[in-house]
């Protein structure tokens, strides 16, 4: 497979520019964003490379090399908003927008090997939203496709779901519990 590229992004005005997306309530916020750091673009590519190679493709029966054309045709951005984690749609809400993959600029610092395995996650994440498209009715980060997306992206990944991940909150589902009743057994 070929080394993983990303496109550039020009952005006018310095290098910076303005945007409305969707943050995780669902509700359109304007954000600066501009173009990835060079050490946060080194990051991110590692996290591609993380993905190239523990990737499963059974749970979501698209090939790794799908994932990795949707990484090098999108532009990667960064932003300073605390409304955005990550974020990937198009630019603008509008459906002629290009495609973008938004991300906080301190999670694409991560400080240990957790916060690299979330920034890995979210990777994943963005991409499979981008292949999968706009969900009706999903214009929060708080759905139940959004926690299940999450989770399968961990498990995707090799990665063990975080007991007090979020995700099982949102599915009725108390991880605690079920994980102390398996060690009971």
């Amino acid at each position: 497979m070929a080394v993983i590229k990303l496109r550039k992004v020009s952005l006018p005005d310095g290098g910076k520019a303005e945007l409305t997306v969707r943050n995780r309530h669902g509700e359109p916020v304007p954000i600066s964003i501009r173009s990835l750091s060079p050490g946060n673009e080194k990051m991110l590519l590692w996290a591609l490379g993380y993905i190239k190679s523990h990737y499963n493709p059974e749970k979501f029966d698209v090939p790794v090399e799908t994932i990795l054309r949707v990484a090098s045709a999108v532009g990667f951005l960064q932003t300073d908003s605390p409304d955005i984690y990550a974020y990937g749609g198009r630019q603008n809400d509008d459906p002629k927008g290009g495609l973008v993959v938004i991300f906080n600029r301190n999670h694409l610092k991560p400080a240990n090997a957790a916060g690299k395995r979330e920034l890995v996650v979210s990777v994943l994440h963005e991409l499979i939203h981008l292949l999968e498209g706009d969900k009706p009715n999903d214009k929060s980060a708080a759905t139940e496709y959004e926690a299940r997306l999450d989770i399968q992206c961990y498990i995707a990944m090799g990665f063990d779901v975080p007991v007090d991940h979020w995700g099982w909150a949102r599915l009725g589902i108390d991880a605690r519990k079920e994980l102390e009743e398996q060690k009971s057994k």
